[in-house]
């Protein structure tokens, strides 16, 4: 993962503009791709847990942010 952010980082010219930059935004940057931010305070654990499931039957591109 450390690639990506210094991809990322290049991306947006240093590391300093990408401090406290979640993993969904990088994500969508990086390939394009839509994404999405999923809290577990927002949506409850049930939630949450239901969707990683779906998205891992998907092979879905996922990452973890902690803020």
């Amino acid at each position: 993962m450390l690639i990506l952010e210094k991809a990322w980082a290049k991306l947006h010219g240093s590391y300093e503009r990408i401090e406290a930059g979640f993993a969904h935004n990088v994500m969508t940057d990086l390939t394009g791709a839509p994404s999405f931010d999923l809290g577990i305070e927002e949506e409850g654990e049930d939630i949450v847990w239901e969707r990683l499931v779906k998205s891992e039957k998907k092979n879905y591109l996922m990452a973890a942010s902690a803020g």
